[in-house]
Order: C-alpha cells, then structure tokens, then sequence
C-alpha cells in the first residue's frame, strides 16, 4: 500500500478517538466495524461512564490491520481515556502505535488553560475544548477541534449536505448528512432521529473508501434505549 494511503488513512483515524457528549446518561457504547472499501480492518470501540461527582469517563480502543498481497502493510492501535466536566475537557491519557512506533499524550486542565504533553513536547490550548466527537453534534457549531494523538488544534469547515436514506443492518433510515472538512482530510458524517451518530465515511489518496460500520447489535441496543 503506497504512503500517500496510509498519510491519509492516519490523519483520519488520529481524529477519530477521543471526546464525547455533554450530556450522556445512561452510560452509552458505540461499537463500529472498519472497512476499507469493502474490506473489514479493524474496528474502533467507545464506552462512556458517568461518576458520582457528574464528571463523565470515556475508554476509547481501536485497532486496524491492512494487508497487503499478503503481508501486515500497515497496523494501528488506539488506547485512551478521558474526563469531562460541563461538556469541556479536564484530563486526557492516551497511547497510540502506528507499525510499532509509539506516541503518548498527556493532557490536563489547569489555571484556565489545557497542558497537553505529546512524547514531552507541551502544547497550551484554550480553557474549553472539543475533540473530533462525531457522536456529539454540538461538533458541528465548533470552529476548532483537537486531534487527541498528535495535539493539534485543527481548524475546521462543516457543511449540511441535507437528508438522505441510510442503510444500517438492513432497515432504511433517514438520516442528516454533514461534511466536516480541515486542511488534511474531509470526512461525511450521519445523525439519525435524536442525533444519534449513525455512520462516517471518506475518501483516501487513489480515491478508496473508508468507512466506519455501527454494530448491528449496538444500533438495535441504542434504538431500543431511546424509546424505552
């Protein structure tokens, strides 16, 4: 797989791990398969918990794997954590390898500024920020988000591209489509009724397809959950 693909596929996946609603109780997973065009990679996981004190604790796990006329071309693996108060984030841990090359990130909030510290390098960000938090539409009010591996503070533009029929587990659904766009990477974004996140799509270097696959268990659960 040539690099121009996986510069694409990792300024994708960097985005994807780690925030999460303002509000969220009861605790929420969202599971979702990785494909490649039609080809299943990996799969990326979320479970967001509520503590006593209100704080809200996200756990967030991926892990991709593309072969290549037979060989491991290229492997991605994602572990983090976060915490947030009032919708902002306070604290965040994170560990990533990408073909066995290790990055971490350490952030906190304190004296009204978020310390990030990226393999010892300290980055300073604003009081309040957002990461890529896809399930969260209130991402797209945000003129910034933070890429939670490398500590960037990336700009970003979103445009409504209107309602459209989705596919998920074989039952129509009519869903709200967004594209999300920075200076690296364009990503289209679905929210069905209750703006529940449904789906995430975009396109790679020589025009290949990745997607992100909700769980057909895990849509069903969510459904239920919501009209219960």
């Amino acid at each position: 797989m040539n690099r121009h693909l996986f510069a694409t596929f990792l300024s994708f996946s960097l985005a994807l791990g780690l925030t999460m609603p303002a509000q969220a109780y009861p605790p929420k997973e969202w599971r979702f398969k990785v494909m490649l065009d039609d080809k299943p990679v990996g799969y990326h996981r979320f479970k967001l918990k509520l503590e006593q004190d209100g704080n809200q604790i996200l756990q967030s796990e991926a892990e991709f794997n593309i072969r290549f006329l037979g060989f491991n071309a290229f492997r991605y693996q994602h572990l983090a954590k976060e915490r947030w108060e009032q919708g902002c984030l306070v604290e965040i841990e994170s560990q990533t390898s990408r073909n066995g090359q290790l990055t971490k990130l350490i952030g906190k909030r304190q004296n009204n500024e978020m310390i990030l510290m990226r393999n010892g390098d300290e980055v300073v960000l604003p009081n309040c920020v957002m990461s890529f938090a896809y399930w969260d539409p209130l991402i797209l009010k945000q003129s910034r988000l933070l890429n939670a591996e490398t500590g960037e503070y990336q700009a970003i533009k979103v445009r409504s591209l209107g309602s459209e029929s989705l596919d998920l587990s074989g039952k129509s659904v009519m869903a709200k489509r967004y594209r999300l766009e920075t200076d690296k990477f364009s990503i289209d974004l679905w929210y069905g009724s209750g703006s529940q996140w449904l789906a995430l799509q975009s396109k790679t270097e020589g025009d290949r397809n990745l997607r992100y696959v909700i769980d057909p268990a895990n849509y069903s659960m969510q459904g239920r959950s919501r009209h219960a």
